[in-house]
Parts: structure tokens; C-alpha cells; sequence
């Protein structure tokens, strides 16, 4: 760990800049294939899938920064590479990656699977930072909120509701 401004002890901000890493590399998985889907939407629902889409991995990539600062803020290294974003824990609920097809409601299924995914993973670290860091905490209720809003979106086009 680096010298830190936080009062927080070395071990606790530690765990917490190691959950957060594993957050941050899937929110650039989360926005990497959600613009791989908005690039390849095409069918009859392609103005809506399209802009879902656009949300959702806007949503995640607007999270990267903020969450890799508030690690260096605590003293660690905010790392993505290659090799982090292939083992990243958002590939095992997809794994043959996107539908071999550009169908709008297929793609909605798969990113839909992801933000689920995402929800499962960062859940349970939203009540263990509530315990370490509430500015930690915080940050991640925010994380989740940004990506949750699209992935209910996606969720309600999967039941035909948003037209």
C-alpha cells in the first residue's frame, strides 16, 4: 500500500482497494460489452436496444474514474489490463460472450444476464463497506444505482414493455 490521507488502517484499506479492483474491472467489462451489443443491435427493436445500450455502458464507464481514484486515495493502484479484463468475473455468467447474433431482444437478454450478475457481486459488498468505509459504501451505492437503472430498462424491454 501507498502513504494515504485516510484515517482508515493499512489492513482494512487494503480489502476494501481489493474489492474495489475487482469493481472496477467489471465495470470496464460491463462497458466494453455493452458497446460491443449497442454497436451490433440491429432488428426491430434497434432505436430502443440501441439507446439502452448506450445507457448502460455509459453508465459504467462514467463509474471507472471515481472508483479507481478513490482506490489510489487509499493508497493502492487502480490496475486494468488485458489479462484482468479476460479474467474478469462478469465472463463466467456469459460465457460464449454475445448471441452470434445482432438481434435487438437476444442482446438484451445477454446484458441483462450481466447487470444481474453485476447486482450479485456488488450487493453483498455494499453491506460489508457499511461496516469499513462509508464513503466506500457510498460510492458503490452509487456504482450500483447507475447500472441497476439501465439493466431494469433492458429488464422491462425482455417483457415488451418499453416501446
Amino acid at each position: 500500500m501507498n502513504p494515504s490521507v485516510s484515517s482508515l488502517p493499512e489492513n482494512i484499506r487494503a480489502e476494501i482497494c481489493a474489492s474495489l479492483q475487482l469493481i472496477l474491472i467489471d465495470l470496464v467489462t460491463i462497458s466494453l460489452v455493452a458497446h460491443e451489443a449497442h454497436v451490433s443491435a440491429d432488428g426491430p427493436q434497434f432505436v430502443q436496444v440501441h439507446a439502452l445500450f448506450s445507457d448502460l455502458y455509459t453508465a459504467a464507464e462514467g463509474k471507472v474514474d471515481p472508483v479507481a481514484e478513490y482506490i489510489s486515495l487509499l493508497g493502492g493502484a487502480a490496475k486494468i489490463s488485458n489479462v484482468a479484463l479476460i479474467k474478469s468475473s462478469m465472463k463466467p455468467r456469459l460465457p460464449q460472450g454475445l448471441p452470434a447474433t445482432s438481434d435487438g431482444l437476444a442482446l438484451c437478454a445477454s446484458m441483462f444476464a450481466l447487470v444481474q450478475k453485476f447486482g450479485a457481486l456488488i450487493e453483498p459488498l455494499l453491506i460489508e463497506m457499511g461496516t469499513k468505509d462509508l464513503v466506500a459504501q457510498n460510492m458503490l451505492i452509487d456504482v450500483w444505482s447507475s447500472i441497476a437503472v439501465p439493466g431494469w430498462k433492458i429488464g422491462k424491454m425482455l417483457q415488451g414493455g418499453v416501446k
